[in-house]
């Protein structure tokens, strides 16, 4: 009876340390998947804080003066203008609120180039995309000329062929010519 007894207690023990140690594994999987989300989101502070560094305090104040600018520009309904037109608008507003500031000339320059990379950028992705569908197109039709010309001469070589088959096959031999004759 004090064996079954103590056999009870030590399954009962045994039961609570096996928790215990799955509670201590969950808790260390869920401190280090809260470290690597700190580490996102360090990594994502540090990106920003390097783009922020790299613009400066006054490019960074015409950016957002400007995102503003063109938030309110593009609620008001423009039919007359296109969407290229109140964007440049928005680079002129930038421009002159650097100019009103008197802010540098460097800081205003980098504004600007940093407004103008989407243009540049669809610009240089348009050109990419025609000069790739040229190409492709190009060779499409060269392909198929080729290949045109191999199945042409591939097709009169094979008519040739059985045209002369045929020829031989309706020319009667030398022996029937002899029989025939006698």
């Amino acid at each position: 009876m004090f064996e079954e007894l103590r056999q009870k207690t030590m399954d009962f023990f045994s039961g609570i340390q096996e928790k215990t140690d799955a509670l201590t594994t969950s808790v260390q999987e869920a401190h280090s998947d809260l470290t690597q989300l700190l580490d996102i989101f360090v990594s994502i502070k540090n990106l920003i804080a390097s783009l922020i560094g790299f613009m400066g305090k006054e490019t960074l104040i015409l950016f957002f003066c400007t995102l503003i600018f063109l938030f309110i520009l593009n609620l008001i309904p423009f039919f007359f203008f296109e969407k290229k037109s109140r964007y440049y608008t928005g680079i002129g507003f930038g421009v002159v609120l650097g100019m009103w500031l008197s802010y540098s000339f460097v800081g205003v320059s980098k504004y600007v180039l940093i407004m103008l990379l989407p243009v540049f950028a669809e610009r240089a992705i348009v050109f990419v995309s025609k000069k790739t569908t040229s190409f492709l197109s190009n060779a499409f039709k060269k392909g198929a000329v080729l290949s045109w010309s191999a199945l042409r001469r591939l097709f009169s070589k094979t008519a040739l062929l059985l045209k002369k088959n045929e020829t031989k096959e309706k020319t009667p031999d030398d022996s029937t010519k002899q029989i025939e004759n006698k």
